[in-house]
This record gives C-alpha cells, structure tokens and sequence, in this order.
C-alpha cells in the first residue's frame, strides 16, 4: 500500500499559479527583497484582457532540465544587490524543489529598481 501512495504523489502535476506561489512567497522572505515588480507585461495583462495576473514579478515555463523562473524585484535600499540575488536564487531553489519535488533548472533576476526610506530619518539611521 506504501508503494501506490509513493506512486500517486509522484504524479501530481501542481499548476503554474502554485508554483509562482511558492515562488513568490520565497522571494519576499528573502532578506533585501522590498518588493516583487510586475513590469510592462503584468500591465498589459492585467489591463488589456481583463484579468488580474497573480502572483506579479514571478514567470513560471518548463524544460527537459526542469523549471525555470523569470523573478522581477525591487531591493531595499542600502542591501547589496549580489547578495541578494544569491539568497534569492538559494531560497526558491529550496522552496520550490521541496514542495514540487521537481528540479529547478534556472532563476533568472531582474532588478526593476532600488525600494528608498520614505523619510529623511530612515536615511540617518544607515
């Protein structure tokens, strides 16, 4: 009975809206994220055909080698960048292979912008 259990959760196909969600929940725990940015294509998207694009900044597609993400942020001001990025890679490599059980090929980063302090005092305290 263990081996049919085994059998049937190795066929489970989740959805690109739950991968993008794990995804995304990844990246904004991720330390230096401020933000995940949509971009141009979440706003024709979301405008032009009527529905909403969720979650944004996180594109999902399929290969041979596994998943591979299309990740857009805005990082906090003061973090580095490559740092970042590193951890964020590291994060939803680790998030997404431990839910999915599917290998991740590639996590491709796009730094749409830098997120600053809305006050003057926030930039003292740095």
């Amino acid at each position: 009975m263990n081996g049919k259990l085994q059998e049937k959760q190795r066929n489970i196909r989740f959805s690109d809206g739950t991968i993008t969600a794990y995804a995304a929940a990844a990246a904004l725990k991720t330390n230096g994220v401020a933000q995940l940015s949509g971009g141009r294509t979440n706003f024709i998207t979301k405008n032009f055909r009527m529905r909403d694009v969720s979650p944004k900044g996180v594109k999902v597609s399929h290969s041979d080698r596994g998943l591979i993400f299309d990740i857009s942020i805005a990082v906090e001001y003061g973090s580095k960048i490559p740092i970042v990025c590193w951890d964020l890679q590291k994060n939803i490599k680790n998030a997404v292979e431990q839910r999915i059980k599917e290998p991740v090929a590639a996590i491709n980063i796009h730094v749409r912008g830098v997120k600053f302090p809305r006050d003057k005092e926030d930039f003292r305290n740095e």
